[in-house]
């Protein structure tokens, strides 16, 4: 009982810290109940699929910045696994259209 309670209260931080911080997923507030699952759905499935790719990314876009490959890299680490975990809510909840989780600068983008 007490690990299912502390699963679910680290489950509900997950779910309220990110959405203090950032802005709404790019699918809030559309018309219809059917294409906002469905963009839930892919949203949550590009970024549970694609989120590991942010640790090769970003360590190379912060050195030909000039921001410096180590904080590059440490940007990656921490967005790999927001957009691992983001979207794997994202995949769990996507019938649940009213529940936004939201991830930084929307996610993977590719």
């Amino acid at each position: 009982m007490k690990n299912t309670l502390k699963v679910g209260l680290v489950i509900l931080i997950l779910i309220a810290l990110p959405s203090m911080a950032f802005a709404s997923s790019p699918w809030v507030g559309q018309a219809s109940y059917g294409k906002t699952a469905l963009d839930k759905l892919s949203f949550g499935l590009k970024n549970t699929t694609g989120g590991w790719t942010e640790i090769l990314r970003r360590p190379f876009d912060h050195g030909f910045d000039g921001k410096g490959m180590l904080l590059g890299l440490g940007t990656g680490i921490y967005n790999t696994v927001t957009y691992t975990v983001g979207g794997a809510m994202h995949l769990g909840t996507f019938p649940i259209t009213s529940l936004d989780i939201a991830i930084p600068d929307n996610g993977v983008s590719f």
